[in-house]
């Protein structure tokens, strides 16, 4: 069950931060009619990609009537002498409170069953999550050149790369393949390998020496 109160036309919901130290605050009814707070009724149709929130509501306003047993006190009678009797004669007596004793008694009690009433509810699309985007490879610079440089063809692709690309090398603290002139000298460097312009020794390819450098 969820509550709300109403304020300047609007539902309020009630926060943990508003009962602490209160355990199962938000879902002890008589502790949140005492706050306020008032039960919602009404189910949203269900849409299939819309989240649904209340947009006009009403207070049904109700009491609700029942017997539970409560602590009372009530009167112990007993008999008193309320004169001497003569020789022969029945001794008058009479009922008098002597006491008090406590007793459960069943008592009709009042309870407030008032809630809100949700007429129309208002639909809102659920946004497509956002594509999960994996972070970008980083490399080595000095790992990278050692590796270039043990397979024998730094001299190569040195040569091959654009002034765009020598600049981007020489500046860069490291490598990451979302840069666009590092992606775009491996898409060349993998090119000239599957073309056979570049030969790398047996055993070893680009993935293996870009795996060695990676950071």
């Amino acid at each position: 069950m969820q509550y709300a109160k109403i304020q300047n036309d609007t539902l309020i919901r009630p926060q943990p931060w508003e009962f602490r130290n209160i355990p199962n605050a938000l879902t002890n009814d008589a502790l949140l009619r005492r706050s306020g707070y008032l039960p919602l009724v009404g189910e949203p149709e269900p849409r299939e990609g819309f989240t649904a929130s209340p947009a006009r509501w009403h207070v049904v306003e109700q009491a609700e009537t029942h017997t539970e047993p409560r602590q009372a006190f009530e009167d112990v009678m007993q008999e008193f002498p309320v004169e001497v009797a003569s020789e022969g004669e029945e001794p008058q007596t009479e009922l008098r409170v002597f006491g008090q004793r406590m007793v459960m008694v069943d008592t009709e009690v009042t309870t407030d069953a008032s809630y809100i009433q949700i007429d129309e509810w208002s639909y809102e699309a659920v946004p497509e999550p956002l594509p999960v985007v994996p972070p970008p490879h980083r490399y080595s610079k000095l790992k990278l050149h050692r590796a270039l440089d043990a397979a024998g063809i730094w001299d190569t692709i040195w040569h091959a790369l654009t002034e765009a690309q020598r600049t981007y090398w020489q500046e860069a603290q490291e490598l990451a393949d979302d840069d666009q002139e590092f992606s775009a000298a491996l898409a060349a460097l993998r090119a000239a390998v599957a073309r056979g312009d570049i030969r790398l020794p047996s055993g070893v390819d680009i993935e293996s020496i870009l795996a060695e450098a990676e950071i």
